[in-house]
């Protein structure tokens, strides 16, 4: 029998579409974030724990000069050139990789100087970082010139030749008997470079270093703003993993980044997920606004039970797969996995409200809950970590949590009330990356 008009086949038609439109974007995001869980596994049972702390203090500091990078050139390619024609497209691709690879270039002159004035593993980490930034930054930028191109593959294939030349590097670090954190971002970051010079060649573009300030003048009115957002969302998390690690030593700092890795898979599924649902609240939004607030609350609690799901698992392992999987680092991620997997489960939660506030194309009250968490939870966790070390410092970012979980539920509630039909306005949401 031939399904009829509204039938089974013609409802999935949009789904069908949409797996299409996304499915090189699930799977970069998926090799990138499995790559970087695997290297973390790697690195953490190869080196003492204190030395993994230090490995986790040069990935944040990458993760700073990352956001910076984004927001400053790969951002504003693909929100203003992603409609543009391919001449185009290539001369801002061309400048905007000059200006990643000069943000690059300062920051690891940054990193190296930093490197002088602290001590021991965290001295060589940095070290390391401050000579392959350039390369990770510029691997990073092609991924995203090329979806805004409408080049997934090409994106999969230049991170794919990022991990198979990384783990070819870590395998030799171990099998040369180099296992220490300087080798081991050295051979992250080198691969890095690598993919980024075979990115030269996918691309046939040569990036303009001269033309730099050039692109960042250019585009101060999108990189701007998209900087004040990177700030106010990474930012506090980034300084109180810093502060924690000043307060309670870097073994806790370690703690915390290994609860991350073990994270990173539901962390990943949450990425594809608010990929399609993004789009799909906004449609929303404009068809049947009266449909939005119970949505969100589904996309809300979906991810908040997937989180409690594969936190409440791990934390039920036997010590014996923990310690194979961690090594060393693994008793200090146990004693605070409780409170942080609730914390990223009030994290699950505040991600589907701002599908909602993005939705809405409420980019103010966005940006307004997100300055009020952000102090909230660096005050939290260093005040929980002077108290009661690691522990305190993680129980002392739930609170934080919890409470940042009422700031962005009142702002989609006043969001909600004030929205207007706006059927020939983008949404906020349909203009990040």
């Amino acid at each position: 029998m031939r399904p009829g008009p509204g039938g089974l086949g013609e409802k999935l038609q949009p789904l069908v579409r949409l797996v299409r439109r996304t499915g090189w974007g699930f799977a970069d995001q998926a090799l990138s974030s499995l790559t970087n869980f695997a290297l973390g596994i790697l690195v953490a049972r190869s080196v003492p724990a204190a030395d993994f702390g230090a490995f986790g203090l040069a990935f944040s500091t990458y993760l700073l000069f990352l956001g910076v990078a984004r927001s400053l050139t790969s951002d504003c390619v693909v929100v203003r050139y992603s409609a543009s024609s391919e001449e185009v497209h290539r001369e801002a691709t061309a400048d905007a990789m000059g200006a990643s690879i000069a943000i690059g270039a300062v920051g690891g002159l940054g990193c190296c100087i930093a490197s002088t004035v602290v001590d021991g593993t965290l001295a060589s980490a940095l070290l390391a970082l401050g000579l392959a930034l350039p390369g990770l930054l510029a691997q990073d930028t092609w991924r995203f010139a090329f979806f805004s191109a409408g080049r997934g593959v090409d994106a999969f294939r230049n991170d794919l030749v990022w991990a198979i030349v990384l783990f070819a590097g870590a395998g030799a670090v171990v099998l040369l008997e180099r296992a220490s954190v300087f080798w081991f971002v050295l051979a992250w970051g080198g691969s890095a470079t690598v993919a980024a010079i075979v990115g030269v060649f996918q691309a046939n573009v040569i990036p303009r270093l001269r033309r730099a300030l050039v692109w960042l003048r250019a585009q101060r009115d999108l990189g701007l703003p998209f900087l004040g957002q990177f700030t106010a969302l990474i930012g506090g998390a980034q300084l109180s993993i810093y502060g924690v690690a000043s307060i309670a030593g870097l073994a806790a700092a370690g703690s915390f980044r290994a609860v991350g890795i073990l994270m990173g898979p539901v962390t990943m599924l949450h990425r594809g997920i608010r990929l399609t649902a993004v789009p799909d609240t906004v449609r929303t939004a404009k068809t049947s606004p009266a449909d939005l607030g119970p949505k969100v609350g589904r996309i809300s609690s979906s991810l908040a039970a997937m989180t409690l799901a594969w936190g409440l698992s791990i934390l039920f392992l036997p010590d014996e797969i923990g310690k194979a999987v961690l090594g060393d680092s693994w008793r200090g991620a146990r004693a605070i996995l409780l409170a942080l997997t609730l914390s990223n489960a009030c994290g699950a939660l505040i991600a589907g409200i701002e599908i909602g506030l993005r939705s809405l194309a409420a980019a103010g009250r966005s940006l307004r809950a997100r300055a009020t968490m952000t102090p909230l939870v660096v005050a939290f966790t260093l005040g929980g970590a002077s108290v009661g070390g690691v522990e305190g410092a993680a129980w002392g970012h739930l609170v934080a949590y919890l409470s940042s979980v009422l700031v962005w539920a009142w702002h989609l509630h006043k969001a909600l009330g004030e929205a207007r039909p706006s059927a020939d306005e983008p949404a906020f949401g349909q203009m990040e990356a």
